[in-house]
């Protein structure tokens, strides 16, 4: 999962890799390729590894689509791959009118779909056929299959490996992309939710994108156990607490003060 942070209180443990992609600062800490590892893992190397290789790129590339949408904007980022996936973290602390921080919410995602479009593009000139599927209930997915190699061969694995190449670079820059839009923070899409609601409402904006974010990550959470992910159903569950516990701390502000007796 992608996301923004405002602040960077975030220290580089022992084996953090640091490198620049395109002038961009990255920093990936050594939790994130174990994460991905396990998250792969199906008993079998090959295809786990190309899951590390594709998440590790797409999660970057979606980081990098925050990142130039900062500089339209006049602030400088840097890219940290973490645990929980992906921040892009500002650099000079400017503060963000709502349609900037709109557009640099929606660059992430938008990164990844491109990336998905493209491999579409590709596996479709290389005779590839699609199926629209559906993960969570609701939320749509595309996957392939992909005529390369020789599918007839039973020695040889280019077909297979190929398939999970592409599907695997479908489902995480198509199915996470759409995740990362719903309104839930500190997903992109609890970002875009949050901006709107202050433009409409500055006092009461925040409390009440905190309120559509522990419904909407309850109703996740639900769907989850209904089709049997506990990830998804604990990761949700998580994003829920969090964000009741912004809201318990947020409407702290409007409870009305007693009268003072002097």
């Amino acid at each position: 999962m992608g996301g923004l942070n405002l602040t960077d209180t975030s220290d580089s443990p022992q084996g953090t890799w640091h490198f620049h992609f395109f002038g961009i600062p990255v920093r990936v800490q050594p939790w994130f390729w174990i994460v991905l590892f396990m998250m792969g893992a199906t008993g079998e190397t090959a295809p786990a590894l190309i899951w590390v290789a594709v998440c590790f790129v797409s999660i970057l590339l979606h980081e990098v689509g925050h990142v130039l949408a900062f500089r339209l904007f006049g602030e400088r980022a840097e890219v940290l791959l973490y645990s929980f996936g992906g921040l892009a973290i500002p650099q000079l602390g400017r503060r963000l009118t709502a349609f900037a921080d709109i557009v640099v919410s929606l660059a992430g995602p938008f990164a990844g779909f491109t990336v998905a479009a493209i491999i579409a593009v590709l596996a479709f000139a290389g005779g590839a056929h699609f199926r629209l599927t559906t993960h969570l209930f609701v939320i749509p997915s595309l996957s392939a299959f992909v005529p390369w190699g020789d599918p007839t061969s039973p020695t040889s694995n280019a077909n297979y490996y190929w398939n999970v190449l592409v599907n695997d670079l479908l489902y995480v820059n198509i199915f996470w992309g759409l995740v990362n839009l719903l309104p839930i923070l500190p997903l992109d899409g609890g970002h875009v939710s949050r901006s709107l609601f202050v433009t409409q409402n500055p006092a009461k904006g925040r409390l009440r994108s905190l309120v559509v974010s522990i419904a909407v990550a309850v109703s996740v959470a639900i769907l989850g156990l209904t089709g049997g992910s506990i990830y998804t159903a604990l990761m949700f569950g998580f994003l829920a607490f969090g964000s009741f516990q912004s809201w318990e701390t947020e409407r702290k502000r409007f409870r009305p003060r007693p009268d003072t007796a002097w």
